[in-house]
């Protein structure tokens, strides 16, 4: 990402006045002085000539996608004359004459960001009846249509499945999912606007048992999908879905063992039925997967999840399909206390895929890289806290994640900026609110979704938008 930079200035002189314009809200004013005693201009240059900066009547320009070379001496206007307060010099031949040093150039943002904001966006009641939670959302490809799902309790029936579509237009549709009662729609993506994939889990003569439903631009249908549930308990959870292209969707949740302990599960589409793909675990103890990730292009798909300990802890889990099937991840840190919720993946050579949950109460974000993976450092705060969910932002390598303060009974907004993780002002709704899930479909427009209100009173469900 560049930065737009705009700058205006006065000469007196060998002493000149700098104004300068980051983005759209905020300016600087310095000093600079001419070292040679020979200036009648400042320029700035771009490092990829493909854009130009456009220099008019005393103010330069950098568009995006451009950055700013810092250092002495490194600005130049390549040769360009002005009059009527305009360059009178070719900085192309006076260049070895005239350095300039402008103080206070530091605290660059990225070009546009700062425009946009987080505010609570009107909701409409899903359901005539109870408590109501947004789990999940998920943008639609090319659309700035958003998906959301959940799940109401308390109504008639006792549970209810949650779908709204919010349109471009700024509109918000809730739209039935057919299913028994006692379902919950746990995660949601979307390969187009006619084909948008949910998973959850629901209640059976038998059990629990994973639940899929398929979006096909008209209306929800369930779609068959194994029950693998043993034990007494016999549960099946789906409790994460990602999409690699529209035959290739995976699921992902937990099953009962033979003993009722948890076992990884992992569910394939392949364009026409839906199977189980062998998975491992980390130990013959509880193992659960919440959130998968699919890297374009590569066939490569990430799951995270928890697993127990001898010793009644918890420590995050990592499993990864590569050429040879699912495997364990190599190379994981060693973070005890922990747990992943949530992933995401950002191309490029600058991107990676990220994972976030929470360890020893406070926020856990990991990176990985072909030496594995790490943990990213992330703003720490007092409490049990947690990561929930996290989004790549499209064109650019930065990315959102979003999560809970258990402190103060707040949500909290981070964002990725490239080099360090930043804590972004968000609305506080009032009451105990949750954030489940973060969508970005720009780099100034983006999702959080989750239940607002709560601390002993009724829920309703909570959409945060940025733009």
């Amino acid at each position: 990402m560049g930065w737009r930079m705009t700058a205006f200035f006065i000469f007196g002189g060998p002493f000149c006045i700098v104004f300068v314009s980051v983005g759209t809200r905020f300016w600087w004013m310095g000093v600079c002085f001419v070292i040679a005693g020979v200036a009648n201009g400042i320029g700035l240059v771009a490092r990829q000539a493909a854009t130009p900066a456009v220099a008019m009547s005393g103010r330069l320009t950098l568009e995006p996608g451009h950055s700013v070379r810092d250092g002495l001496g490194s600005w130049a206007t390549r040769g360009r004359r002005w009059a009527h307060g305009r360059c009178l010099c070719s900085w192309s031949r006076r260049f070895a004459t005239g350095m300039v040093v402008v103080v206070g150039m530091a605290g660059l943002v990225p070009a546009g960001a700062e425009s946009a904001v987080w505010r609570v966006d009107p909701v409409p009641a899903p359901a005539p009846s109870g408590d109501c939670t947004f789990r999940s959302a998920a943008r639609v490809p090319g659309h700035a249509t958003v998906w959301v799902v959940g799940s109401c309790e308390g109504g008639v029936p006792s549970r209810q499945i949650v779908s709204e579509r919010r349109r471009a237009n700024g509109s918000w549709e809730a739209i039935p999912v057919p299913s028994p009662n006692g379902v919950l729609l746990l995660s949601v993506a979307a390969v187009s606007g006619r084909d948008v994939w949910a998973v959850g889990y629901g209640g059976s003569p038998t059990g629990e048992v994973g639940l899929v439903a398929h979006w096909d631009g008209t209306a929800w249908a369930q779609v068959p999908s194994p029950d693998v549930g043993l034990g007494t308990a016999h549960r099946t959870y789906l409790s994460g879905v990602a999409v690699a292209s529209p035959t290739s969707v995976w699921a992902v949740g937990w099953h009962t063992g033979g003993r009722n302990r948890q076992r990884t599960l992992v569910e394939h589409w392949n364009g026409s039925a839906w199977t189980v793909a062998p998975t491992p675990n980390a130990n013959g103890l509880d193992n659960s997967l919440s959130a998968v990730v699919t890297v374009p292009s590569t066939g490569s798909v990430w799951a995270f999840g928890v697993h127990a300990t001898p010793t009644g802890g918890s420590r995050q889990l990592i499993l990864h399909r590569g050429r040879y099937g699912w495997r364990v991840a190599r190379r994981q840190p060693f973070v005890p206390s922990s747990g992943l919720d949530g992933g995401a993946v950002v191309p490029g050579a600058s991107g990676g895929v990220w994972a976030v949950g929470g360890a020893h109460g406070d926020f856990l974000a990991e990176r990985h890289s072909a030496s594995g993976w790490r943990v990213v450092p992330s703003p720490s705060r007092r409490g049990s806290n947690v990561l929930t969910s996290a989004a790549a932002i499209p064109g650019t390598s930065h990315l959102w994640a979003v999560g809970n303060l258990s402190t103060g009974r707040r949500v909290v907004i981070m964002r990725w900026t490239g080099d360090s993780w930043r804590i972004t002002p968000s609305p506080f709704p009032g009451g105990c609110p949750g954030l489940a899930d973060v969508t970005a479909i720009s780099r100034t427009n983006a999702w959080a979704v989750g239940f607002g209100s709560g601390c002993g009173s009724s829920v309703g469900p909570l959409a945060e938008h940025y733009h």
